[in-house]
């Protein structure tokens, strides 16, 4: 089964992967922590800008 992922969806399915195996006692994730995930600056590339409403 091949998942097409855009880079957005990417994005955000990487950082709640990320955020629950190096941080569980925060997971779930806010919908404001996951922004911030998506959106880190350092570790990221491409480096993204998204709104709340993009991450929802």
């Amino acid at each position: 089964m091949d998942i097409k992922l855009n880079p957005l969806e990417a994005r955000v399915l990487g950082c709640l992967i990320e955020k629950e195996r190096t941080t569980p006692e925060y997971y779930p994730m806010s919908r404001n922590s996951l922004v911030a995930a998506c959106n880190q600056k350092s570790n990221r590339d491409p480096v993204m800008a998204l709104t709340e409403a993009e991450v929802e």
